[in-house]
């Protein structure tokens, strides 16, 4: 697997998600994992506007609904699934010992907590059979079953990650090329340690740096990942 990463605006985060929407096409999964407040929501809503064309849609969060769909007019992309399998995970969870949100050294459970039969009810087959589907909280998908061309997916699926910067980004280092905000030279540095959780908490400032980081494999995302600077490792 390869990962990208860059410290970014939270305007460079719209702009980096509408490529991603334009790049959607059927059989893709798109996965967005991050703290609550980092700015999960504001990607996915740049991704689906961008991936059905149509930027004043209203895109709201699919915490409660679990799943809400969108028709495309593409004809690579009949439509978008937006998930959020966070209250399907917690509940998963209940009497164990286990924290919604944990995940190994290498950034996925290696074991499956969600089944087949837990996500199809949210139409998820049907949706990246004709389209894709954007997931919000895809811990319980489990690591195995994300990469291993399972019922997940038939195909590769792409890992972003949205989070508080540890540090600002340096002069022509991790900046978005060509992605709508150019250098981050001038950045302020991110806040850290307690103060940065409080933040997360409540919902990163506009103007506080967050790092993205895209983890694929295979040649489909290539084109995205170019997007950003080069490979950390």
């Amino acid at each position: 697997m390869r990962s990208r990463s860059a410290v970014c605006s939270l305007a460079q985060v719209r702009a980096f998600g509408e490529l991603v929407g334009q790049q959607l096409q059927m059989l893709d999964l798109v996965l967005l994992r991050g703290p609550i407040g980092a700015g999960k929501s504001t990607v996915a809503r740049s991704i689906v506007r961008s991936a059905v064309q149509d930027p004043e849609v209203v895109v709201p969060s699919p915490t409660f609904l679990l799943a809400i769909p969108y028709e495309s007019p593409r004809r690579t992309l009949r439509n978008v699934l937006h998930v959020d399998l966070h209250r399907m995970y917690a509940s998963s969870l209940e009497g164990t010992d286990e924290m919604p949100g944990f995940f190994s050294s290498d950034g996925e459970r290696p074991e499956t907590i969600l089944t087949e039969k837990d996500i199809e009810p949210l139409g998820w087959h049907d949706a990246i059979a004709k389209g894709a589907v954007l997931c919000e909280w895809p811990h319980g998908l489990g690591r195995d079953a994300i990469w291993g061309h399972t019922f997940v997916t038939p195909r590769n699926p792409v890992l972003l990650t949205i989070e508080p910067a540890a540090e600002a980004a340096g002069a022509g280092d991790d900046a978005i090329a060509g992605a709508g905000a150019g250098s981050l030279a001038a950045a302020r540095p991110a806040v850290s340690g307690v103060a940065a959780a409080a933040a997360a908490a409540r919902g990163l400032a506009d103007d506080t740096p967050r790092r993205l980081t895209l983890h694929w494999s295979g040649g489909r995302w290539d084109g995205v990942a170019d997007a950003l600077a080069p490979p950390v490792r």
